[in-house]
């Protein structure tokens, strides 16, 4: 299987080879139930990836017009929206009324992630793969209760 100059046939050859020796790696298939649980993080980590990208765009479109929140925490939380409302302001109209569009979709988009965080917490309550998996600390951290989790805090 180590050919240099790598072909469908020589590679359909490889395998076979393999099969008769017995030596072909068995690949698991996880059952349906597992696989729909693993829905619910992967499903999680885009709405993130789209989180991510949509704060991006407004900090890169705030930059191009040199305006900024005299803060560095996240200027996305309610307690910097007044300033950041504000700030919009000094942007051209088609460039605030697009930006005003990205905080919307960023709302709806939270509202989103706060109730797949919900439903992932209530899995991990009757699911013990979720549970482990959710007991390992890491960017994808939910934080919640450690009682619920059933995990020290």
């Amino acid at each position: 299987m180590g050919y240099v100059h790598k072909t469908d046939k020589l590679d359909a050859d490889g395998l076979a080879t393999l099969l008769h020796m017995g030596t072909l790696p068995a690949v698991w298939i996880p059952p349906g139930d597992l696989r729909d649980e693993r829905e619910l993080p992967r499903t999680r980590m885009a709405f993130s990836k789209v989180r991510t990208m949509l704060k991006n765009r407004i900090h890169s479109t705030l930059a191009k017009y040199a305006l900024s929140l005299d803060t560095d925490s996240d200027i996305f939380t309610a307690k910097w929206r007044p300033q950041l409302l504000a700030v919009l302001q000094q942007l051209p109209a088609e460039t605030r009324r697009c930006v005003e569009q990205e905080l919307e979709l960023l709302e709806v988009l939270q509202a989103h992630l706060h109730r797949l965080e919900e439903r992932i917490l209530e899995r991990v309550e009757i699911t013990p793969t979720i549970r482990r998996v959710m007991s390992i600390p890491g960017p994808a951290e939910i934080p919640w209760p450690a009682a619920r989790a059933g995990c020290p805090s």
